[in-house]
């Protein structure tokens, strides 16, 4: 019993090889006619086209606010700095 599920799942993983490179033959194929579809004499010029109108498209990065000096020492440093204002407050005081 246990052999025969075994086949069965050798089988099925057989057929979904089967399966995988039928497809990957068929968008391979799809992929190359696509440069005649769009009127492009060979690949190479599609993929420069696709290339440029992609990098076209993107939004230009904008500049990063510049960081006070605050935030540069960590989300702690306001702590640590009123902390030292009462220790010295405290020992001048004493």
């Amino acid at each position: 019993m246990l052999t025969k599920k075994l086949k069965q799942l050798i089988n099925a993983r057989n057929e979904a090889r089967k399966l995988e490179r039928k497809l990957a033959a068929d968008l391979n194929a799809q992929l190359l006619q696509l440069s005649n579809k769009y009127g492009f004499k060979d690949i190479n010029a599609f993929v420069k086209t696709l290339t440029t109108a992609a990098n076209s498209a993107q939004e230009p990065e904008m500049p990063r606010p510049a960081r006070n000096r605050r935030d540069a020492r960590g989300p702690l440093a306001s702590f640590w700095s009123a902390l030292d204002a009462r220790a010295k407050h405290t020992l001048t005081n004493n």
